[in-house]
């Protein structure tokens, strides 16, 4: 697993997590401040694609992220991309670059499909999706 805080801050929710994680037994947490280091992603990986959400309102440019994106890219591992591939914007995508763009095997939208997947120059980078409904009980 890969915590990337090219800042040197994680927020107070992260730094639970990251200690969570790193509780568990068969998971080494790797975090990266800088650059990318020597990572070999071997086929039969699976990557779960959580750096960004929908949110995204402008390209990935920091050197650490597109280097992380097309190093998944490149690989034959299965990506599984959590609401939307990183990278890509919730809707118009005219101005993105999109080798910068998570291309997903699959990827698992919460309550309904992006706007984005709707438009032919994203397909190709979403691939196919299925919507997770989220139900919160209140007691």
């Amino acid at each position: 697993m890969f915590l990337i805080n090219t800042k040197n801050k994680l927020s107070a929710d992260c730094v639970v997590n990251k200690k969570r994680i790193s509780e568990v037994q068969n998971i080494k947490l790797i975090e990266i401040n800088e650059d990318l280091p020597d990572i070999e992603i071997q086929p039969d990986n699976v990557i779960i694609d959580g750096l960004f959400g929908s949110g995204l309102n402008k390209p990935i440019e920091e050197k650490v992220f597109s280097d992380i994106i097309r190093l998944m890219n490149s690989s034959s591992a299965k990506i599984y991309s959590i609401d939307i591939p990183s990278g890509l914007f919730g809707e118009d995508n005219d101005h993105n670059i999109l080798e910068n763009v998570v291309k997903a095997t699959k990827t698992f939208a919460f309550q309904s499909p992006k706007l984005a997947f709707l438009f032919p120059d994203s397909t190709s980078e979403s691939c196919s999706s299925s919507r997770v409904q989220i139900t919160e009980k209140f007691s």
